[in-house]
């Protein structure tokens, strides 16, 4: 069986043959026919639990099989503006908040810290923050 995807504006123009679903929906081999799918701000489903095309602001991460937020896109284009709590950064590469090393306040990356906890200082030869 072939799976195709039409975008919901073609369906006024086309009547919908056996096997071809609608981009919100997946074509489900065991039951025989297009089933809609559960995954939240999916614009295209590529099947159950595989979003081909995620809403704005969002990517599908292969871990959770989720959309997630994108908060760096969001920062940038001032949508729903996100930003991490203290003691997080910002991971561009998994696109989430990570927490900051241990005993750091403020950081902007897994080995940069800005500001260490009271009574810690940051020491450059360990690369971490030490007690004073």
């Amino acid at each position: 069986m072939i799976k195709v995807v039409l975008p919901e504006k073609d369906l006024e123009q086309v009547s919908i043959p056996e096997g071809i679903c609608l981009a919100n929906e997946y074509y489900s081999d065991s039951r025989e026919r297009c089933l809609v799918s559960t995954i939240a701000n999916c614009k295209l489903v590529g099947d159950e639990d595989v979003c081909l095309t995620c809403d704005l602001g969002y990517y599908f991460n292969n871990e959770t099989a989720k959309c997630e937020e994108t908060i760096e896109f969001n920062r940038v284009c001032g949508i729903g503006i996100t930003t991490c709590d203290d003691g997080e950064y910002y991971s561009s590469t998994r696109k989430l908040c990570r927490p900051c090393m241990e005993k750091c306040n403020s950081c902007s990356s897994a080995l940069t810290c800005l500001e260490c906890a009271d009574d810690y200082e940051f020491d450059d030869d360990k690369n971490e923050c030490v007690l004073i």
